[in-house]
């Protein structure tokens, strides 16, 4: 009987921790926070499931079974139940985290595709989440900013309000790719020296 709370006890606790870690995996590449997960993952959810399986386990308990008392019936119940109820959240889980990791290595080949493609078509550009932008000049200054940034071989796209983590984690693998050609074509500190030539002009505009 000692024996099988304590395997109750250990099942519960792993049960509550494939759940919390499973919303971290379902929901990868998401910064890792523990109180963060413990909050956002529904853990009342679980606890009705849980509810559930006590149910069961007395519904279980009450059927006639030679030589085992109602405890005993329940325990084993309870305690089978909770082993594979383990059993499923690992299995989703984990599926949920390899199907997550191939996407992203296929969404990572793609930009690294695409970046390559854009630098050979000399159409490159750095991507940033930057939501909804108000115009802070005209068409005609903005057109010579970005002809400034052209000379350095770069221009720079706005993609929204998208805070989706694979794609920032995608976004910054093109990025990468980007960064490391035009610092070999403008040389390092090139940034620095464009956005000098921009600040230099917004000057001169707002004249």
């Amino acid at each position: 009987m000692k024996k099988f709370c304590i395997f109750i006890i250990l099942t519960l606790v792993l049960n509550f921790s494939i759940y919390i870690l499973g919303y971290y995996f379902i929901n990868y590449p998401m910064r890792f926070n523990l109180q963060e997960m413990i909050v956002e993952c529904g853990i009342g959810y679980l606890l009705i499931f849980m509810g559930f399986i006590t149910l069961i386990s007395w519904l279980i308990s009450v059927i006639e079974i030679k030589q085992l008392d109602s405890k005993t019936k329940f325990l084993r119940a309870f305690l089978t139940l909770n082993v594979l109820l383990f059993l499923f959240l690992l299995y989703t889980s984990v599926n949920q985290f390899v199907q997550t990791k191939k996407e992203i290595n296929k969404l990572e080949n793609e930009s690294i595709k695409q970046a390559k493609t854009d630098i050979k078509n000399n159409q490159v550009s750095i991507k940033y989440v930057g939501g909804f932008e108000i115009p802070l000049y005209d068409k005609k200054t903005n057109q010579k900013i970005d002809s400034i940034r052209k000379k350095y071989g770069v221009t720079y796209e706005n993609t929204g309000c998208i805070i989706d983590a694979k794609f920032i984690l995608v976004n910054e693998k093109y990025n990468n790719i980007i960064r490391a050609y035009l610092d070999k074509r403008n040389g390092k500190g090139w940034q620095q020296r464009m956005e000098k030539e921009v600040e230099n002009f917004e000057k001169t505009a707002k004249k």
